[in-house]
């Protein structure tokens, strides 16, 4: 497992007077001029897809929240692609019968002809192998709707059979537009786990998004609807550099916060304790299903 919260100094400071807007130029500037950035660029007004994201990705599999989690929400950025891989490859690992197992049994009993401790051993080697796969069990991928435009969520189901190479289709913006149903806004969902990017967030969990409030907006109608509870846990994963001393002053009652903070050297766990956004924010979802923004003002990003 990655260090969990090792300490680690800024490289961007940020000065006292500091708005929002000037931590996310910082950050995306820093990003460009370092070329820590994939495609796409330039990585101003975007969550910044970052060299070292699958890494930091796959670093949700080591969470506990992770193997407990049923429904997991993961926004549709660029860098979360391989948090969606990992709740996609999790249905893939459990229909894949381990090899080993039958190895083990076959060579004892050819070794011993003992059929009473081959009961035992394939009992225990069950346990190993079967135990740890339930604990995986059951997963859902949501991602939000693009732009809320026609509801809250979309559910990922990938097609039956599918590979590797092909939930990895499943994973990117292509297979949210391939593979996916929408999900209507009074549907029943409890999520376990909500994977968010970031532009800026600090080691205590406070956050910064590129400004559209999505993020914050989605989180608040999924309060409202009854979809989350005490016990859901907010990821973000960033690159090591877009973690930031972020001035308390700068967070307001809409901002979402993180539990957790995945890096491609570290896995931090915040321990925030501010609130979460629990605004009732159904009527400007249900404007959007209906076609009409709420903010017209915002530009496209998905």
């Amino acid at each position: 497992m990655a260090c969990l919260k090792c300490a680690m100094a800024p490289v961007i400071i940020i000065n006292p007077g500091t708005s929002k807007w000037d931590i996310r130029e910082k950050v995306w500037a820093y990003i460009e001029s370092k070329n820590l950035a994939n495609y796409p660029r330039p990585v101003f007004n975007r969550i910044p897809n970052f060299k070292g994201a699958f890494t930091a990705c796959s670093r949700v599999s080591e969470l506990d929240v992770f193997a407990r989690a049923a429904e997991v929400k993961v926004d549709p950025d660029k860098p979360l692609e391989g948090a969606r891989l990992a709740v996609l490859q999790v249905a893939l690992w459990r229909k894949t019968t381990h090899p080993v197992s039958q190895h083990i049994m076959s060579y004892f009993q050819l070794s011993t002809g003992n059929s009473i401790c081959l009961v035992y051993l394939t009992i225990l080697v069950s346990h190993l192998f079967f135990t740890t796969r339930s604990s995986q069990a059951g997963k859902t991928l949501l991602v939000p709707t693009p732009r809320l435009r026609t509801g809250l969520f979309n559910k990922i189901i990938p097609p039956q059979g599918a590979n590797k190479q092909q939930l990895h289709i499943c994973a990117s913006s292509q297979g949210v537009k391939l593979f996916s149903v929408p999900i209507e806004l009074d549907a029943k969902l409890k999520v376990d786990l909500v994977v968010v990017g970031s532009v800026a967030v600090s080691e205590k969990g406070l956050r910064i998004g590129k400004g559209e409030g999505f993020a914050d907006m989605e989180y608040g109608m999924m309060a409202s609807m009854g979809a989350l509870s005490d016990s859901t846990v907010v990821v973000t994963i960033v690159h090591d550099c877009q973690i930031l001393d972020i001035p308390e002053e700068l967070i307001e009652s809409h901002d979402l916060t993180v539990d957790y903070i995945l890096t491609p050297t570290r896995v931090i766990k915040t321990n925030c304790q501010r609130p979460k956004p629990q605004g009732d924010h159904l009527e400007e979802a249900e404007q959007r299903e209906a076609g009409e923004d709420p903010h017209p003002a915002e530009a496209a990003s998905f």
